[in-house]
């Protein structure tokens, strides 16, 4: 919007949604004896998050609330440049970037009234970002625990062959691969357990990387792949194409082996895709008789590498128990509701469960994302059998 800063693109007036109007325009059509709404009201920041698209467009300045969904299409810059912030508080980057603007005469006529702390007993809801899913991924759910059982063709001591069925890019360095199980069976895995992808070397040598599946259907499995630098396995699988095959074995039961009504309180730290096999998990433990209390850390570099952002907010409007906590190293759009930096021990004590009885944390990430955190833990008096790293 008006205080982000253009991108070389938008600033050479290549922004194809660029439009013909401008600010000129605004001030005479909207701004000229404007005056603010006779009943400004207060309005919860659950209520603008749900105002997140270009069809209806909040935020928040300086603790007032706009409707600006008609100034976007006057920016110059376009209309894209300004979305990452619809359904959130743009303030930091006003002050970052455009602190000579006069937003009360700007905006005059958008004004809805101010911003107010949500009710704590009314359903929660996550970041406007969290809202927009970035891909198609199902998520498997079930009435009951399912029970890990080896899909047909698969075998944990032994490399079988799965055909790629559909590839599906959810951020701009990640893919679900949809990968074929013979005889349209629906194949269940272990809670919080993996499987293994082999990839071949120039030299021909097989290595391999651990994968959590994250979804399941008749005859089909996927799995989400990030690539990385470094990786080779994840390398190779992103030149996959449809119909090429892919060599896997497991099941395996994970380094956390999941029992109903075991835990009352889980703290999951997860980095990147360390958020896979937390999915069954999670979507588990919101089903068991007596849900217990659940607390995500997600770390990311930025708002666009966060994975299954869907799922995440409809996890956290619907149930109550469950929470997410964003830890974003390089943020695009700064804002109150997510936290920057790397995670620290300040950040483990406000959000995880405290070390006791009932209780388990789960690390799932990086080698150097655990490596990380594990001392932190120990810091804090959390013991060996409070905590488990998890393979993702």
């Amino acid at each position: 919007f008006f205080f982000v800063v253009m991108s070389a693109e938008a600033r050479r007036g290549r922004n194809k949604r660029r439009s013909a109007k401008g600010l000129a325009d605004w001030y005479v059509s909207h701004c000229k004896g404007a005056r603010p709404a006779p009943n400004l009201r207060k309005i919860p920041m659950s209520e603008v998050m749900e105002h997140n698209t270009e069809e209806s467009f909040w935020m928040v300045l300086k603790g007032a609330v706009y409707d600006i969904t008609a100034f976007q299409h006057y920016h110059p810059g376009g209309v894209e440049i300004m979305l990452p912030v619809a359904g959130a508080d743009g303030t930091s980057l006003f002050n970052q970037y455009h602190k000579w603007v006069n937003e009360e005469s700007l905006l005059q006529a958008c004004l809805l009234g101010y911003v107010v702390k949500d009710d704590p007993d009314k359903a929660k809801t996550a970041p406007a970002f969290l809202a927009k899913s970035m891909g198609e991924v199902q998520v498997t759910t079930a009435s009951a625990p399912l029970k890990p059982t080896a899909p047909a063709a698969m075998s944990p001591a032994q490399w079988k062959d799965f055909r790629v069925l559909k590839k599906t890019y959810v951020t701009h360095d990640t893919q679900t691969f949809r990968l074929q199980v013979p005889n349209d069976v629906t194949p269940h895995f272990p809670v919080c357990g993996h499987i293994k992808i082999a990839a071949t070397t120039e030299d021909g040598e097989r290595i391999c990387r651990s994968y959590t599946p994250i979804a399941t259907g008749p005859g089909w499995f996927d799995v989400m792949v990030k690539v990385y630098p470094e990786g080779q396995v994840s390398q190779y699988i992103h030149t996959m194409d449809v119909g090429d095959i892919l060599q896997c074995k497991g099941p395996y039961l994970g380094e956390f082996e999941y029992e109903p009504n075991q835990y009352t309180r889980y703290g999951l730290l997860a980095a990147g895709t360390g958020i896979t096999p937390f999915v069954g998990l999670i979507t588990t433990l919101l089903q068991e008789i007596t849900v217990p209390q659940v607390e995500l850390i997600f770390c990311n570099k930025s708002e666009k590498d966060i994975l299954m952002p869907r799922e995440l907010a409809d996890w956290t409007a619907e149930h109550k128990s469950f929470a997410v906590h964003h830890i974003l190293s390089e943020p695009e759009c700064p804002s109150e509701l997510v936290m920057r930096g790397h995670i620290n021990k300040t950040q483990l004590l406000g959000y995880l469960p405290k070390p006791g009885e009932k209780m388990k944390v789960l690390v799932c990430g990086p080698p150097g994302f655990i490596k990380h955190c594990i001392p932190l833990l120990e810091e804090l008096g959390y013991t060996e059998e409070m905590y488990t790293a998890l393979q993702g």
